[in-house]
């Protein structure tokens, strides 16, 4: 597998956020962090535009729009047909994406684990449960970004990083939650 890079050729930034149920305000500070970090994509796991205005729905559309070329966004239980409709990418099901010799499998969580075969150090994101997470199970790395607009658990509203060093949830007043580090977590392996 190759490593994914970005334009300028350095390793790709990942941000992950899901659960935005349709809060405008919380999308533009969102796309603030995704400017920020200068991350390389944007992938939202779901449960995007399910809100309460349409007209705040049609102001996050154009926002995405300007995205296109950075986003992916996928499907989450609260999401419609018409949420489809209006969307400026498709909204997927689910999504892989080879990152840094490992295989990052995303969905929105309640349709379960994906039905593929993990490898050592692979990394599943999901989200549905609006409570950050990262912990190893057999071997895969299991995270939740928690949510943008809607947190449980005690929870800050937060997002996710992801690049050549770990994984990184952050909440909006860019105080580390959780973190991990593959190269510390690789050698305890060893």
């Amino acid at each position: 597998m190759d490593v994914e890079k970005n334009e300028e050729g350095g390793i790709m930034k990942l941000m992950i956020a899901s659960d935005i149920h349709g809060y405008l305000d919380n999308t533009k500070a969102l796309i603030k962090k995704f400017e920020m970090h200068k991350a390389d994509k944007l992938i939202i796991l779901g449960d995007i535009y399910h809100g309460y205005s349409y007209q705040d729905t049609n102001e996050m559309v154009n926002l995405f729009s300007k995205l296109c070329t950075k986003l992916y966004l996928l499907r989450g239980n609260c999401d419609s047909d018409y949420d489809e409709d209006i969307s400026p990418v498709g909204l997927l099901k689910e999504l892989v994406l080879e990152f840094n010799n490992r295989h990052i499998y995303f969905n929105h969580g309640h349709q379960g684990f994906p039905s593929v075969e993990f490898k050592q150090g692979d990394i599943y994101c999901h989200g549905h449960t609006h409570i950050p997470s990262i912990r190893e199970l057999d071997k895969i790395i299991v995270c939740n970004p928690g949510s943008v607009s809607l947190p449980r658990g005690g929870y800050k509203a937060s997002y996710m990083i992801i690049d050549d060093d770990g994984i990184y949830i952050y909440d909006f007043l860019d105080q580390l939650i959780i973190n991990y580090n593959f190269e510390v977590n690789n050698e305890k392996d060893n």
